[in-house]
């Protein structure tokens, strides 16, 4: 049906529905037992993938927010990289990571770690 020669493709709808009704036939003409084992291994596939992602979304908790220590919160702001051609925009970079800075240190019992 996708042909690149339009001769190719089907004229009509006529054309088109015997394709489809051979497709339909084959279809419905597979045992009925291979189609049961067929669903049986799929659910058996999808209970083992929720499992299996129930178990990694479980071990994978975060910790209570009680249980984390106020030193234990620290973050590193890393110096921004101009990739600008103009040496005027090395000084936005600076101000950028300052900024950021700034902001992070204004949060209650983090440790905030600069340049140098």
């Amino acid at each position: 049906m996708l042909a690149v020669d339009p001769v190719a493709r089907p004229q009509s709808a006529r054309e088109l529905l015997a394709p489809l009704h051979r497709c339909r036939e084959t279809v419905t003409a597979a045992p009925k037992r291979r189609r049961q084992r067929q669903l049986i291994a799929l659910a058996l596939g999808l209970l083992s993938m929720g499992g299996f992602g129930l178990t990694i979304l479980l071990s994978h908790r975060s910790p209570p927010a009680a249980a984390i220590a106020a030193e234990d919160k620290s973050i590193a702001v890393l110096p921004f990289e101009s990739r600008s051609e103009d040496s005027k925009d090395a000084f936005f970079a600076d101000g950028i990571q300052d900024e950021v800075r700034t902001s992070l240190v204004k949060v209650r019992d983090m440790k905030v770690i600069g340049r140098s």
